[in-house]
């Protein structure tokens, strides 16, 4: 076994490995905590991985033979709180898994994910839509104690990447293609935080409205971020959202009040509707 070849040569880092980052398709990941795959190999694990797309552009990329999905058509899949193509979907598979992880002191990562296998879509995966289906999709991994999540980015024919250099060596005059993936990742990595211990609640906003989810993030129990995402395109600004934020409750023995000031900030302010890029 590898873990044994790395012992005997003394290489550090035996108890910092990472698996068994299964896609979730031939196997589930049940199957394998069943096996005995934790118990036997604790001592050197650091994290349980996972990995998982919410559809795929394999047929198309490499002519496999079968379907090959039309993007504007399963675009609509990706837009709400809870469609075919949401991170509500995606982590609803891996909920045991969070709580056999935790059980059994582990951290679980998502190690791979994305708008769609095999390079992505063109006017998915590089519009604003994905923008915002990538922000639910990090907030979702934390309120379901995901430890974090990495987003797949690839070569030049890639279209979820964060950010694309031109051709050879042209950076000084043609510059980067900065993509929708890296306004996601800023937002998440803001809201989150870096302390590590950000508890993070879908409030289940709007009477659980799927177009308008909404989220709450504390620091040792105190509140410190609010994170509001507006799936619907409206130029004439019907569905733009009215927001009140109270602080406390009768739950928890508080009583209601508003914070004294709130600092807000969009993103992104240069796309107007869900399919621009």
């Amino acid at each position: 076994m590898y873990v044994q070849d790395m012992k005997s040569v003394n290489l550090p880092g035996t108890d910092l490995l990472v698996g068994p980052s299964i896609a979730y398709a031939n196997w589930t990941t049940e199957e394998v905590w069943n096996m005995g795959f934790v118990s036997a190999y604790n001592e050197n694990l650091a994290f349980l991985t996972v990995e998982n797309y919410p559809t795929d552009n394999c047929a198309l990329c490499f002519y496999t033979g079968s379907l090959i999905h039309d993007p504007q058509t399963i675009f609509p899949n990706f837009l709400s709180h809870t469609s075919q193509f949401s991170e509500n979907n995606i982590i609803q598979k891996f909920l045991n898994s969070t709580q056999f992880t935790i059980a059994n002191g582990k951290w679980l990562l998502m190690m791979e994910t994305n708008t769609g296998s095999c390079s992505g879509f063109p006017g998915i995966s590089d519009a604003f839509g994905a923008t915002l289906w990538r922000i639910d999709y990090a907030f979702q991994m934390a309120y379901n104690n995901f430890a974090g999540g990495m987003i797949h980015v690839g070569g030049q024919n890639v279209y979820y990447n964060p950010f694309t250099p031109p051709l050879t060596n042209q950076s000084t005059f043609h510059q980067w293609t900065v993509g929708p993936t890296y306004y996601s990742a800023l937002v998440a990595a803001e809201s989150i935080g870096p302390s590590n211990g950000t508890q993070v609640f879908d409030f289940g906003a709007n009477s659980g409205n799927v177009y308008t989810p909404a989220y709450a993030f504390y620091e040792n129990r105190d509140p410190v971020h609010v994170g509001i995402i507006n799936y619907v395109t409206d130029p004439m600004g019907a569905s733009d959202l009215q927001v009140q934020i109270v602080i406390g409750g009768s739950a928890i023995g508080q009583s209601n009040q508003g914070p004294a000031s709130v600092k807000v900030k969009y993103i992104p302010l240069f796309a107007s509707l869900l399919f621009d890029k």
